[in-house]
């Protein structure tokens, strides 16, 4: 659910970023989707860059944006892990039935 979130994000910010006009050599939606993709993972090449203060401005919102998924994401990962006698395992889902061995039955 969070990767289609992600992607649905990037997809949108390049919208705004073809809408603005607002960075250098961006010339077709492709670019701007890539731009977008960039951005979001923090790579950033050096030839595309925002100008002017408006696509300055959406490439601060998609950062952060992107600093608070990465961590939600880092967060999430964390909270099913559990340390016990040397050993990290995955916490039991308590939505799933247990399973159960039938002939033991």
């Amino acid at each position: 659910m969070l990767v289609i979130n992600y992607i649905e994000v990037c997809l949108g910010f390049s919208v705004l970023y073809k809408a603005t006009g607002g960075v250098s050599d961006l010339v077709s939606n492709f670019d701007a989707v890539y731009f977008s993709f960039i951005t979001a993972t923090t790579i950033g090449y050096g030839h595309m860059a925002p100008i002017g203060h408006d696509a300055k401005a959406l490439v601060i919102i998609h950062s952060m944006y992107n600093f608070i998924f990465i961590g939600l994401i880092l967060s999430n990962f964390a909270f099913n892990i559990t340390y016990k006698d040397g050993t990290y395992r995955v916490k039991a889902n308590k939505d799933k039935p247990e399973m159960v061995d039938i002939e033991k039955q």
